[in-house]
C-alpha cells in the first residue's frame, strides 16, 4: 500500500541536536493510554495530542502508541531495538534477505521482526515520530490502526492536517513534518480546550 509522504520540515531547534541524545528541555511528556507517558519533541507533543483529540471526537477511538518506547527513542533504545530485530550473520532460517549496514557491516533482518532503523538515524530518535495504536480499553491491549477500516480512512484523510506523515509502508509509523510552522488544526484544537502555548 503506498501510504501519503510528506518531506519532513525538523524544528530549528534541532538543528544542533543530536539523534537519540536529546536534552530534556528539548522534550515534552506525552500521554499514551496503556502505555503510560513517554516524550516527544514539544511541536510533536502538539501536533500528536491534538491528533488524538480530534480522534477520540469524531471516530470515537483511542489513539496511542504501541508502547511507551515508541514515541522518543533514546541512542541506547534505538541500539537495543538493533541488536534484537537485526543479526550480524545471515542464516536463511532465521533471516529474512532485507539488510542494512551500519558501521560498514551488513546485517539481516531477523524473521517475525519489523524493520528498524539504524542507529541513530531514527525519526524517532528526534521525539518527532510515534508508532501509532488504537487502544482497547476493554481489552487492555493494543490493536492496529488500520485493522478498523472506518478509522483507518478517517487518519488517512486527517492526519497530514496535523502536520503527520508516514515516510514508509508502515501504516503504524507518523512523524511530525511541520517544523516550527504549527498547523492551523492543531492551534485550533488547542483553543478549543483552552490550552496556553
Amino acid at each position: 500500500m503506498m501510504l501519503p509522504v510528506v518531506r519532513v520540515t525538523m524544528p530549528t531547534d534541532l538543528a544542533k541536536a543530536t539523534n537519540g541524545r536529546l536534552w530534556p528541555n528539548q522534550l515534552a511528556p506525552m500521554h499514551l493510554p496503556g502505555a503510560n507517558t513517554s516524550v516527544l519533541h514539544p511541536l510533536a507533543a502538539r501536533a500528536f495530542g491534538a491528533l488524538f483529540v480530534a480522534a477520540l471526537a469524531e471516530t470515537g477511538q483511542t489513539m496511542t502508541a504501541t508502547s511507551s518506547a515508541d514515541a522518543y527513542r533514546s541512542f541506547d533504545i534505538q541500539l537495543w531495538a538493533w541488536n534484537d530485530r537485526m543479526s550480524p550473520t545471515y542464516n536463511p532460517l532465521t533471516c529474512t534477505r532485507t539488510s542494512k549496514v551500519w558501521n560498514g557491516k551488513t546485517y539481516w533482518l531477523k524473521r517475525g521482526m519489523a524493520e528498524c532503523a539504524v542507529p541513530g538515524t531514527s525519526n524517532h530518535g528526534w521525539g518527532i515520530a510515534v508508532d501509532v495504536a488504537l487502544w482497547d480499553a476493554v481489552g487492555r491491549k493494543t490493536l492496529p490502526v488500520d485493522g478498523n477500516a472506518w478509522f483507518w480512512a478517517w487518519l488517512l484523510q486527517n492526519a497530514a492536517s496535523f502536520g503527520l506523515s508516514w515516510e514508509t509502508s508502515e501504516t503504524w509509523h507518523l512523524r511530525y513534518t511541520a517544523g516550527d510552522a504549527v498547523p492551523q488544526r492543531v492551534l485550533d484544537i488547542e483553543a478549543f480546550l483552552g490550552a496556553q502555548k
